[in-house]
């Protein structure tokens, strides 16, 4: 591809950090902004200094521009993608690639068909620690069990600065489809997707209808466990990753620990002749990956090299359909009160999410819980 991008952008929250990044990079041209908010709008364009502002986003997608950056709310995700698609636009989207899995894989398809990039917001994928971690998992050999935890904090406050937010209409769940979106994307990434999962999600502390505690646990093909919590209602907030196999066990909080064990576990204990046996020897050591740049910024100039390269994103559409696929699965476990198996059945979580958006079913609630 010849000449500069021309790139576009729609939701001017999240959509200006974006902006920042493309600014800085050479052979980009950010030619239109978009959004409902026209005093955010002509700020915003005034600062960056674009003349074509749009509050219609018809109008947007209708203009000259090579790629779209859409960073809207959930719930327009599906619709705003595919149209921009359909307009000959590569897509960067913000996370989630949608609310339910149905709609991720029509919009991975349509891309494919219409040979256009379709790039999700998943910008952990360029931290070099969690990329290290990946390569390491490769090193415990067959995996037994593991723990993913991650806790944080969101006011009352927050959710009511948005009639979207915590809705089913709107947000399209809690805490699972928001903010843990990211973890469960990594997560995958490092682990595969696993063949059933048993999920319990309910609303704790807020007055919202969706989900702001939730956990899971993964099985594996192997018959692997492994626990996911995910939680806005604690303080210190906490991230914390450990996963044990055959040969090994390694703990991601931040820093990334390894203990090698000096021999196959398994075999230990299937041929151990004593009760009581020795176990092998364990060495720790502290592992340090490379200083990179990494974050936002990374992840848009991979999408534009995608572009100019003719190749894929490292964060793709049929990627994001994962981590969709993932929350779905747990609001599914918790609504039915039984495991689900993955795949998931893409027409039966639709019709669920009907239901929840017209109150015909709900989530547990703690019981101080109005």
């Amino acid at each position: 591809m010849k000449g500069s991008v021309k790139v576009g952008i729609v939701g001017l929250g999240m959509g200006r950090i974006h902006l920042q990044a493309l600014k800085r990079m050479e052979g980009v041209e950010v030619s239109a902004l978009c959004d409902v908010n026209e005093e955010l709008l002509k700020k915003v364009g005034e600062e960056a200094g674009v003349q074509k502002l749009f509050t219609d986003f018809e109008q947007f997608i209708s203009d000259d521009m090579d790629a779209a950056f859409i960073c809207t709310p959930h719930f327009l995700h599906y619709e705003q993608v595919i149209a921009a698609l359909r307009s000959g636009k590569h897509v960067f989207c913000e996370k989630p690639l949608a609310v339910t899995v149905k709609e991720a894989d029509e919009m991975a398809k349509v891309a494919r068909e219409l040979g256009k990039k379709l790039a999700v917001g998943f910008q952990r994928r360029t931290n070099p620690k969690d990329r290290l971690v990946k390569q390491l998992i490769q090193e415990l050999g067959e995996i037994s069990r593991g723990l993913y935890e991650m806790l944080s904090l969101r006011t009352q406050a927050y959710y009511d600065s948005g009639a979207w937010r915590g809705t089913w209409w709107g947000e399209g769940g809690g805490v699972l489809i928001n903010q843990a979106v990211h973890d469960l994307d990594i997560y995958q990434w490092w682990m595969g997707m696993p063949k059933l999962v048993f999920g319990m999600a309910e609303t704790f502390a807020h007055e919202i209808e969706t989900e702001d505690l939730a956990s899971a646990i993964f099985v594996y093909e192997n018959g692997a466990q492994v626990l996911f919590q995910a939680s806005l209602v604690n303080h210190p907030g906490m991230s914390r990753f450990e996963v044990s196999g055959e040969m090994g066990c390694l703990i991601y909080d931040g820093n990334i620990r390894l203990a090698k064990i000096d021999g196959a576990l398994f075999d230990f204990i299937r041929t151990c002749p004593e009760a009581w046996g020795k176990p092998p020897e364990v060495t720790w050591q502290d592992v340090q990956a490379p200083q990179e740049e990494w974050g936002h910024a990374a992840l848009v100039k991979d999408f534009i090299d995608s572009i100019v390269e003719d190749r894929e994103p490292l964060v793709s559409g049929e990627e994001g359909i994962k981590s969709v696929e993932l929350v779905n699965a747990i609001i599914m476990s918790t609504i039915l009160r039984e495991p689900v198996e993955l795949p998931l059945e893409r027409a039966s979580y639709e019709a669920l999410m009907e239901d929840l958006r017209a109150g015909r079913r709900s989530l547990p609630r703690r019981a101080s819980q109005p």
